[in-house]
């Protein structure tokens, strides 16, 4: 115990004695990885070397980065006959890119109309059906329903039975 109390003291001085000092970061270790791959070891795996910056020219102008005097350069005009002639090919792709967007828009117009034409004529078809089947009389509607696999068999046995019998060519004396 006294051991580790005299450390202690000897931390305590230490510390007291000297200003405290910024913390050192611990550099960082490098793996070692034997020797540095060479030009030909790299080539092998690969790699490839491409233009040294050393080798490039230097420019013969000097190149500055002030501002400009405010130099202009020499434009080229272009004549009256080629400008025309930009302005008709210009004009005329419009005029071209124009014509295809009008015709797609009419298509898709005609398309939907032709859509919503189709759905009136499938809700007057069903509206039709409605009424037609409103006007049906019971026997009308029981009918539709046989021929149609939705009839309602739990009700009457004896009268699904005579019927059933009548469809096969059975008759008896019975139902007549």
């Amino acid at each position: 115990m006294s051991r580790f109390k005299d450390d202690l003291d000897d931390l305590s001085d230490e510390e007291s004695e000297d200003e405290p000092e910024a913390v050192k970061p611990k550099p960082i270790k490098k793996a070692k990885t034997g020797k540095d791959p060479d030009l030909a070891a790299l080539e092998s795996l690969g790699y490839k070397s491409g233009p040294s910056v050393l080798l490039v020219p230097e420019t013969l102008a000097e190149s500055s980065w002030e501002w400009g005097a405010g130099e202009k350069k020499e434009e080229v005009q272009e004549s009256l006959a080629e400008r025309e002639h930009n302005r008709a090919a210009a004009n005329s792709a419009a005029e071209d890119a124009a014509r295809q967007g009008h015709e797609r828009q009419r298509q898709l117009a005609q398309m939907r109309e032709a859509e919503r034409a189709k759905a009136r004529d499938s809700e007057r078809a069903q509206h039709a059906d409605a009424q037609q089947q409103r006007r049906e009389s019971f026997q009308q509607r029981e009918k539709r329903k046989r021929d149609m696999g939705q009839a309602k068999k739990a009700k009457n046995y004896v009268e699904e039975e005579k019927r059933q019998a009548r469809n096969l060519g059975v008759y008896s004396g019975f139902d007549t």
